[in-house]
């Protein structure tokens, strides 16, 4: 379990239900741990979600930061699905 307090957030976990973060994805990455996409897109989902949550005051940095990830993660992620689409011959939305 990743020690948020370390990093200025002893309450994380009195917030957020289920944790999920950046690192905890790369490692599941490196380790070939994700079955699907969409269990991939799940734990970003997740880790944005979460920073939202947590971060729930419109001027805080953090928050703001969390909205631009997640603009540029909803553009990634369709144009990765449209990739795959197109590689596989599916029209499909």
């Amino acid at each position: 379990r990743f020690c948020i307090s370390s990093v200025g957030a002893p309450d994380y976990f009195d917030v957020i239900e289920k944790p999920m973060n950046l690192t905890y994805i790369q490692r599941k990455v490196n380790h070939m741990e994700y079955e699907s996409l969409g269990a991939f897109f799940q734990d970003v989902d997740l880790t944005i979600k979460n920073a939202l949550m947590y971060n729930s005051d419109a001027t805080n940095p953090y928050r703001v930061a969390a909205e631009e990830m997640q603009k540029r993660y909803k553009r990634a992620a369709k144009r990765t699905i449209l990739a795959i689409q197109k590689k596989h011959g599916s029209n499909k939305s």
